[in-house]
């Protein structure tokens, strides 16, 4: 994500509403969409902030959402809308705005070669980390808390960060 100036502010998790393609669409359906509607659901750090998120927030779609009594009459829509962070609102239709997307700009909005661009006066990402809250309230020890770290990261597929002067580079542990 960037401001208005091309500068970077960080990582956004995102939903997109694909017009006129059902449920059932194949991936190269998606993949050839002319029109959606995005919404930004929350402002993260880093990209290992957003890939956490995003498997959190698939993992309450999946389960959390489905067995919630609270969420029983609504739609995933309305839920998406109702868990978006700063989310802009239209007071008249009393409804989140999705920003919507067409041709070109929406493949390359999809593709990540062209940044969504946020006011940075509505850039509003947590102080810290999920994670590095958690730890904050719940202590572990360094070598137990760095284990942790890094199972977490790779249930959700994030990469380390490639440091080209560390010294474990070389060593190949297979």
């Amino acid at each position: 994500m960037v401001d208005n100036d091309k500068q970077p502010l960080g990582w956004g998790l995102f939903a997109v509403h694909f017009l006129n393609i059902s449920s059932a669409a194949s991936l190269d359906d998606i993949k050839r969409a002319s029109r959606a509607k995005v919404l930004l659901i929350d402002h993260l750090h880093s990209k290992p902030d957003a890939q956490m998120a995003k498997h959190g927030f698939e993992h309450f779609m999946e389960t959390e959402r489905l067995d919630d009594p609270d969420y029983a009459y609504m739609s995933d829509t309305e839920v998406v809308e109702g868990v978006a962070v700063n989310a802009e609102w239209d007071d008249e239709t009393e409804r989140v705005i999705w920003q919507e997307f067409s041709g070109i700009d929406l493949q390359d909005f999809l593709s990540g070669t062209t940044p969504y661009v946020c006011p940075r006066k509505k850039w509003k990402p947590g102080e810290k980390p999920l994670i590095d809250r958690f730890f904050d309230e719940h202590p572990q020890p360094v070598w137990l808390e760095d284990q942790l770290r890094s199972v977490l990261d790779a249930h959700v597929g994030v990469e380390p960060d490639e440091d080209k002067d560390s010294p474990w580079q070389d060593l190949d542990l297979e």
